[in-house]
């Protein structure tokens, strides 16, 4: 069914009973069911399903987060066993209209949604400029990725590379909480013609201004036709 009184219709009435606008099925899961079976499954639920989420959202980059319906009509004890534990990664939405939740077809008044957020099990990273501290953190991640890069350039070539920056080059950090955990080096220095001796670029407009570049296809194409017609001619 596709009306608001549905409950597999559910941005509108979601809406109205918890008055939050953020969530739409555009950026939003529900969780219907969670089987983790076996020894492995009893021991590490949480740790299971928190794979399960990471995966989610490194697959789904829209997604803001999962909803979980726990139904008003079941029964406490089962509710408890199942949910337990997986509840840390769950907050619970307080309901601002229960009158709401009566009027939906297949769902219980007393029903509650609880929210998984993706910052739950994937932490906000924050990108800025690069300053010398960072040094110590972004060594340890380099090194324990590979050895390759160290070799190569020096054991002290992230500080170099940091200490280089100036307006046609910078080094961006992404941090986690107070921890650099990942570097980027931007450079304007770039050879181009090189560039496109190795790769092709034409998808990507050749590195220059898209409007430069639908320019340059029109007469191409203009180019193209009128040899043909040249040819054809003779």
């Amino acid at each position: 069914m596709v009306d608001d009184q549905h409950y597999n219709y559910w941005e509108q009435w979601f809406g109205k009973a918890f008055e939050i606008e953020e969530f739409s099925a555009f950026n939003t899961l529900w969780l219907t069911y969670f089987i983790a079976g076996g020894v492995i499954g009893q021991e590490n639920q949480h740790h299971i399903f928190k794979q399960v989420l990471q995966t989610v959202y490194t697959s789904l980059s829209d997604l803001i987060g999962v909803l979980f319906l726990v139904r008003g009509d079941a029964d406490d004890d089962d509710i408890h066993h199942c949910f337990d534990p997986l509840a840390q990664y769950f907050e619970h939405l307080p309901l601002k209209d229960k009158g709401v939740m009566q009027n939906v077809r297949g769902v219980h008044r007393d029903s509650q949604v609880f929210f998984s957020s993706r910052v739950h099990v994937i932490p906000f990273i924050e990108v800025r400029l690069a300053n010398q501290e960072d040094h110590d953190d972004l060594a340890d991640v380099f090194n324990s990725q590979s050895e390759t890069v160290t070799e190569a350039y020096g054991e002290y070539f992230i500080a170099e590379l940091i200490a280089s920056q100036n307006e046609k080059n910078k080094a961006l950090v992404a941090q986690v909480k107070d921890k650099a955990v990942g570097l980027m080096g931007l450079t304007r220095n770039v050879d181009l013609k090189l560039l496109h001796e190795c790769f092709e670029l034409d998808p990507y407009d050749n590195l220059l201004k898209p409007e430069l570049m639908d320019a340059v296809r029109i007469r191409r194409d203009l180019i193209r036709r009128q040899m043909q017609r040249t040819e054809d001619n003779n």
